[in-house]
């Protein structure tokens, strides 16, 4: 599979600064809707600070497939932005 094929990895960049600031909230509404487990949040909140929770939403998103990169594309252009921001523990 080419990089064209995968729009995750080709939008990696912007995707990190552009979802810092709503990941948190992003991930609840990617296990509401099935696309990502309880488990994949929990490592997620494992990562330490915003980018670095963006970067483990996107690592495990490839590993799910192309169904699963678009139903995360389709939410992310459909997810209101949040006031919360992320929080970092």
């Amino acid at each position: 599979t080419s990089e064209e094929d995968r729009p995750i990895r080709r939008l990696r960049v912007s995707l990190v600064d552009e979802l810092e600031e709503q990941i948190d909230s992003l991930l609840e509404v990617l296990v509401t809707q099935e696309v990502f487990t309880r488990d994949d949040r929990e490592d997620v909140l494992g990562h330490p600070g915003c980018r670095g929770r963006v970067r483990k939403v996107l690592d495990i998103l490839e590993c799910k497939g192309e169904e699963a990169a678009q139903l995360f594309l389709s939410i992310k252009s459909h997810h209101q932005v949040s006031n919360e921001r992320c929080s970092i523990f």
